[in-house]
């Protein structure tokens, strides 16, 4: 008898434990958000001297909308932290000297509600012709919360040049943001 109770004890004891870690999968939930690439004009740059601001991407962010396509129970009120996942920068100009290898560096930070973040990714590009660039993220403090919650955001890019660009270079910003929710 006693070790019946015991066995029954063992199995209530898994079978809460259990049901605690399936309460914890509905009250947190990691996932991955993309504003739609957004479209913007690199003005035609001669100084070759200093890094300097290369565009400033206004973007609006409908986080709500962006998390409840994912799942319902969540809106952008539970957001616990959003990082930066990915960036990457595409030449939509079909000219074949309007690439990358005129910069030897890009850089982004975000700013949004009255605040700017860290610099979050940073890429040396070659000095081959390239039309899409995936910047690495290196940020180690990434967490954008903050930033974001106002709903508009900018994207600021700094680079330096290796040769002055001689036309407009028309492109995109996609990004990935990774976002960790919690009821």
């Amino acid at each position: 008898m006693r070790s019946f109770a015991f066995v029954l004890l063992i199995f209530i004891g898994s079978l809460f434990i259990s049901a605690c870690s399936k309460i914890d999968d509905q009250t947190e939930m990691n996932i991955t958000i993309g504003p739609s690439a957004t479209a913007y004009n690199i003005p035609i740059i001669t100084s070759l001297d200093t890094s300097q601001i290369i565009a400033i991407i206004p973007v609006n962010l409908n986080l709500d909308s962006m998390i409840r396509i994912q799942n319902k129970r969540f809106a952008s009120t539970n957001i616990k932290n959003i990082r930066l996942n990915s960036l990457e920068l595409n030449i939509t100009d079909t000219a074949a000297n309007v690439t990358f290898d005129n910069f030897e560096n890009i850089r982004m930070t975000i700013q949004g509600n009255g605040e700017s973040s860290n610099l979050l990714a940073s890429s040396n590009p070659s000095d081959s012709k390239v039309k899409t660039l995936n910047i690495p993220v290196t940020a180690t403090v990434n967490d954008l919360k903050t930033l974001v919650k106002g709903g508009t955001i900018n994207y600021v890019l700094r680079g330096k040049l290796r040769r002055a660009t001689t036309k407009i270079y028309a492109i995109t910003a996609t990004t990935t943001f990774r976002v960790a929710l919690e009821l």
